[in-house]
């Protein structure tokens, strides 16, 4: 005696394909807002900034006042650039804070004003050597660069920072409604 042959089920339980989606638009897993990580790294790198220009302004401004500064003319417009980026690594840093994307341009242009102002210090310093009569050596030459790729660095990685889309897309987030509370996922 044989068994007749079981029926073959069609693919996908027996149900026809569905011609539209499998569920309304809209729902699912909502898109995870920006989490500021960049916005608050050039802040905190852009104060810290804003605090050592601070200070070197603070201390060229104590040099001329006492008559001690070698090169008064570069110095007096070194208190101006100084104040400018004063004014702007302190104000964008802040801004970046409080989430204003103006901040965001402030800090670029402070650390950009910060890094050109010590690529003039390493020419003008070589300059009045040159002036003096001497000459630079391959030692001093390349102990400059190496000063400014050290002291470069925090104002290249706040320029980044600034700069970076994840910074612009948490400055630009629309605020939260002040509602209830929102679910964490």
């Amino acid at each position: 005696m044989t068994q007749p042959p079981y029926p073959q089920h069609p693919p996908g339980g027996g149900y026809p394909p569905q011609p539209y989606p499998a569920g309304p638009p809209g729902y699912g897993m909502p898109p995870k807002p920006p989490s500021g990580g960049t916005a608050i790294a050039a802040g905190v790198l852009a104060v810290l900034g804003g605090l050592w220009s601070l200070y070197l302004l603070i201390d060229t401004i104590v040099l001329l006042a006492r008559g001690e500064a070698p090169l008064p003319v570069w110095n007096y417009s070194m208190v101006v650039v100084l104040a400018a980026e004063v004014g702007l690594l302190l104000g964008g840093g802040i801004m970046l804070f409080v989430k204003k994307s103006a901040g965001r341009i402030m800090v670029a242009i402070g650390s950009g004003l910060v890094l050109l102002s010590y690529v003039a210090g390493i020419v003008v310093g070589a300059l009045g050597v040159a002036d003096a009569g001497g000459t630079i050596t391959g030692v001093q030459f390349g102990g400059a660069i190496a000063g400014l790729l050290i002291l470069g660095a925090p104002p290249i990685a706040t320029l980044v920072l600034a700069l970076v889309p994840p910074t612009k897309r948490y400055l630009n987030q629309p605020p939260r409604p002040m509602g209830h509370p929102q679910p964490r996922w």
